[in-house]
């Protein structure tokens, strides 16, 4: 126990300075540890602490809400709605960040650092696990492509229900990210959202890592995945790499496998359920801790700063080296 060996030292007549420097501990963890004994009554000339003010010396050194201070009522509240926030854990799927704007919107100010902590107190979320961050990748290298379905309609002409499909592109760069509807996932359906995705963005990246569906990919292999003739011909008209995930391996695009639920929730679910979505400028200015800045100022300030230059390259006659984007048709959208 750290605060045991901090005391033990103190009351041997070792100083702050020399405590901290022999036990590792940073030097106002180790004034905190004294300030705490000192509080407790414990001397260098008095009576050793027993094991039971160790105990308490310990519980209150450790971080998070104590009795009585200002996020323990946080939590109290929180407890009253314990019911609807593991219904919509378990049985509408949302994520806590949605969890925390619902709760926000009924009046109920709790922080979201205070709900994470609770519902892991409480056994309603998944604990965390280790994860391991990948390198990034340049500006404009690579996009990241998945297809996400948002639900079902009624068709008002037919009756019958239709599934809606959400084409995804997230750029890993700057985390901006393109959303384009579409009833099936054809090559035709899936090269239109494509087309619309490339002008969005105003060019084309270098590399297009795409899920094994079966309008682009013929042939699912971890080694040589075998693209249909028709996406061949059109990246390589459009200048791109095909970069085909592995089968049911979702981290080899993992920015645009989170930002499924993300338009799930905040593009479809909610419209249904509220009669609101979230708009452009509430996706792009979340904070990302991924790029250190919003989606959309990492975006912009890169593709602002880029020069264009002239490309030799089929269908194109220039290439940004901000985004590393080629135009269509000879021009720049």
């Amino acid at each position: 126990m750290a605060i045991k060996e901090v005391i033990r030292r103190w009351r041997q007549g070792e100083s702050a300075r020399s405590i901290a420097q022999a036990s590792g501990l940073a030097r106002n963890t180790v004034d905190k540890y004294l300030r705490l004994a000192a509080a407790a009554g414990v001397t260098r000339g008095g009576e050793p602490p027993g094991e039971e003010l160790y105990a308490a010396l310990s519980r209150c050194s450790q971080p998070g809400p104590r009795p009585g201070s200002r996020l323990a009522p946080q939590k109290a509240i929180l407890r009253n709605q314990r019911e609807r926030i593991g219904h919509w854990l378990h049985d509408d799927h949302l994520r806590l960040t949605r969890i925390h704007e619902l709760l926000l919107r009924e009046g109920i100010a709790a922080g979201y650092t205070t709900l994470r902590e609770f519902v892991r107190e409480e056994g309603l979320w998944k604990p965390s696990q280790t994860t391991v961050r990948m390198a990034d990748w340049a500006a404009g290298e690579v996009a990241e492509m998945d297809f996400g379905k948002l639900g079902s309609i009624v068709d008002v002409v037919s009756g019958k229900k239709q599934t809606i499909w959400a084409l995804v592109i997230i750029l890993p760069y700057s985390r901006h990210q393109f959303v384009w509807p579409l009833l099936q996932q054809t090559l035709e359906e899936s090269i239109g959202g494509l087309e619309r995705a490339w002008r969005f963005f105003g060019g084309v990246p270098r590399r297009l890592i795409l899920d094994n569906f079966a309008a682009a990919i013929a042939g699912p292999d971890a080694l040589e995945p075998r693209p249909t003739r028709g996406f061949l011909e059109y990246s390589q008209e459009r200048g791109f790499f095909i970069d085909a995930a592995r089968v049911r391996k979702p981290k080899d695009k993992p920015r645009v496998e989170r930002s499924i639920q993300y338009v799930r929730e905040r593009f479809f679910s909610a419209s249904l359920r509220e009669g609101t979505s979230v708009t452009w400028k509430t996706a792009e200015s979340r904070p990302n801790a991924g790029v250190a800045r919003l989606p959309g100022c990492a975006f912009t300030a890169r593709h602002a700063s880029s020069r264009v230059r002239s490309s030799r390259s089929r269908g194109s006659s220039c290439r940004m080296t901000a985004c590393s984007t080629t135009s269509l048709s000879g021009k720049r959208f």
